[in-house]
């Protein structure tokens, strides 16, 4: 199996288990401002206040990272299944999907930031 495919798709499971464990533990209410876990820009880290602000900002696009991830896996799953062969259809598929991932989670860290701005 190509490179390509095996990296992005652990990309994509690590992403998408990253979305939805930041999505419970904000749903929670069980993650204060730290060191280790969450949306970390200036904005967010300005006060403790800011952080909530731009953690429950994010829940939309965090969720949506998920989803999309989960489908991404679902529609890596059923090409290979479908054609194991057509590494080069395989390779797009899984790209394309890390690169619409990444592109959720720059909308993630923009949603927080802009609601820990206006929060301060």
């Amino acid at each position: 199996m190509n490179a390509v495919i095996v990296v992005s798709t652990a990309v994509i499971v690590a992403l998408t288990a990253a979305a939805l464990l930041q999505f419970a533990l904000t749903k929670s209410g069980s993650i204060d401002r730290n060191a280790m876990i969450g949306i970390k820009t200036s904005a967010t880290l300005a006060s403790d206040s800011a952080w909530k602000a731009g953690h429950v900002a994010a829940q939309p696009a965090l969720m949506t990272a998920a989803v999309t991830g989960a489908a991404a896996l679902v529609t890596v799953l059923v090409a290979w299944l479908l054609a194991p062969q057509a590494e080069l259809a395989l390779a797009v598929v899984s790209a394309t999907g890390l690169v619409v991932m990444l592109g959720l989670f720059v909308r993630v860290a923009f949603s927080a930031n802009h609601a820990a701005r206006n929060a301060v």
